[in-house]
C-alpha cells in the first residue's frame, strides 16, 4: 500500500519475505514501474509470487510497461 500508485518501484524485502510463504497463492501490487520491477519479483519470489500491474501500464497513461509486451511475455505462463 506505501508504494501504490506511485510508480516508485517494488518494496523488495516484502517480495522476498512473500516468496517464502508456503501458503494460499500470493499477487503483489503496488510501485511496480519496469521490467527490472517484474524481474526481480520473479527473482525474489522465487517464482511463486503473481503480479498486478497498474499505472505503469501505458493503457493507463503510464510510460514504464507496455500492456501489449506485458500480454506476449506472460500470458504463456
Amino acid at each position: 500500500m506505501d508504494v501504490e500508485g506511485r510508480c516508485a518501484g517494488i518494496e523488495a524485502d516484502l517480495v522476498a519475505y512473500l516468496g517464502r510463504w508456503e501458503g494460499l497463492p500470493v499477487t503483489y501490487a503496488g510501485g511496480i514501474s519496469s521490467q527490472q520491477d517484474l524481474d526481480l519479483i520473479e527473482s525474489l519470489g522465487n517464482g511463486c509470487i503473481d503480479f498486478t500491474v497498474g499505472s505503469a501500464l501505458d493503457i493507463f497513461g503510464g510510460t514504464g510497461l507496455c500492456y501489449e509486451d506485458l500480454a506476449r511475455r506472460y500470458s504463456a505462463k
